[in-house]
């Protein structure tokens, strides 16, 4: 932990060690018990991905983008070796670039560009609670269970990255697939259990929902930046912390798309470093 609060601080990124007065100061509802050292990252902060999107489509939409949606690529179209468009469930588009940020679906349509960038499978689970009294304005991150808590008083939490290995998620942990709805229950007073462990005031927090994610990982946890090996009309952008990094890499890739130059930046994270 020290460590990577120097890595931050040196970056120019405010974190530092932090006491349990401190802790109790910050986030005076959480009760974590015996602990060895906490930190804290002062720019640290929480969205709500699909509001976010939303916001998003609508200003490129005000921009002049055209979004269509539902809509699914089924084939990727050359002539000879350069692009030429995209054939869709809504009809045909032609294309001078094509950027794949498909998620996990990315590497079946990149392979059709002659690259299959290499995802491991990581699905997840997120417990949501009802609606509840505020307890907490931090994101609370512990060795065992992350969570923070809406504006709207919604708790969200997981408590961890991998479903565990049990029969009942054989068919999850081998891809993408709908989970049980008692399962889901089960999994989602099991997380809320352990959040309310942890945070005074949160016993008549009710379990609302659970969601669970396929995220894309690459293979050494690092985004996938470029122009694809197989074909420079094709662009893959495959990152694990997609809305993070969402407003630097949308400056970067279209300026490399636009401009033709790459950004040393991005360097270590080219396609063709696999």
């Amino acid at each position: 932990m020290k460590a990577a609060v120097a890595e931050f601080d040196q970056a120019g990124y405010a974190a530092r060690m932090i006491n349990r007065d401190e802790l109790a100061k910050l986030a005076p509802n959480l009760n974590l018990g015996s602990f060895d050292a906490a930190s804290f990252n002062a720019l640290d902060g929480h969205m709500d991905p699909v509001h976010t999107t939303r916001k998003l489509l609508d200003q490129a939409k005000h921009l002049g983008a055209d979004i269509v949606y539902p809509c699914k690529v089924t084939q990727l179209q050359f002539n000879g070796d350069r692009l030429s468009g995209v054939a869709t469930t809504a009809g045909t588009y032609s294309l001078d670039r094509l950027v794949i940020a498909g998620g996990v679906d990315t590497p079946a349509l990149a392979a059709q560009a002659g690259y299959t960038p290499p995802l491991i499978h990581a699905p997840g689970i997120l417990v949501h609670t009802r609606r509840t009294k505020p307890l907490l304005g931090r994101v609370a991150e512990t060795p065992h269970i992350y969570f923070k808590q809406h504006r709207d008083g919604r708790i969200l939490g997981t408590d961890g990255y991998y479903a565990p290995d049990i029969p009942a998620h054989q068919g999850i942990l081998q891809g993408p697939q709908e989970m049980a709805y008692e399962l889901r229950q089960m999994h989602g007073q099991r997380i809320l259990d352990k959040i309310k462990g942890k945070l005074h005031g949160a016993a008549d927090a009710a379990y609302d929902h659970l969601t669970i994610g396929y995220r894309p990982m690459p293979q050494d946890r690092l985004p996938i930046v470029g122009f694809s090996p197989g074909n420079s009309d094709v662009y893959i952008a495959v990152m694990h912390s997609g809305v993070t990094l969402a407003a630097i890499m949308g400056r970067y890739i279209s300026y490399e798309i636009t401009s033709n130059k790459l950004i040393d930046e991005l360097a270590p994270y080219r396609p063709g470093r696999f």
